[in-house]
């Protein structure tokens, strides 16, 4: 299995990968996305169109979002669900703003409640669900012991 993630431009990125994969039959891939609101990827390009668009290849194993804040990853779940029957992943980072001028973080981070934000993802059609940019294990282990709890 490939993983590609913060994939930034569905029209270019993606489908070049995509196209890529299908010289190696043997092979299957994920894609995710990084996005920018609840509804479309980093560069501006609806979410669902990705997810719909992936949907037709045939070793696309999963579709999803990662490095992306908490706080957009219904949306973007229900989405991609009304697009494509694969199985969704999302690894969203802590929420906090990446500022690459001071090469720091800021902001306030949306953990809190982890483990209750992935019971959502999941219920909306998430199947596979982790963590991103300054997540930690404390949020992934809180995700496992929800998993495990169902």
């Amino acid at each position: 299995l490939i993983c590609t993630e913060n994939m930034q431009e569905w029209a270019v990125e993606a489908r070049a990968l995509a196209r890529l994969l299908a010289e190696f039959p043997q092979h299957s891939a994920w894609f995710s996305f990084s996005a920018r609101d609840g509804a479309h990827t980093s560069q501006g390009e609806p979410i669902a169109a990705c997810a719909a668009w992936l949907d037709a290849v045939p070793q696309v194993a999963a579709i999803g979002v990662n490095c992306t804040a908490p706080h957009f990853i219904p949306d973007l779940v229900s989405a991609i669900a009304s697009a494509t029957g694969k199985p969704i992943v999302v690894y969203p980072n802590s929420g906090e703003t990446y500022r690459p001028a001071s090469n720091s973080w800021g902001g306030a981070g949306e953990t809190q409640g982890y483990a209750e934000q992935a019971a959502e993802w999941y219920a909306r059609g998430a199947r596979l669900i982790g963590g991103c940019c300054r997540t930690s294990p404390r949020e992934i282990r809180a995700v496992a012991e929800w998993a495990r709890a169902r």
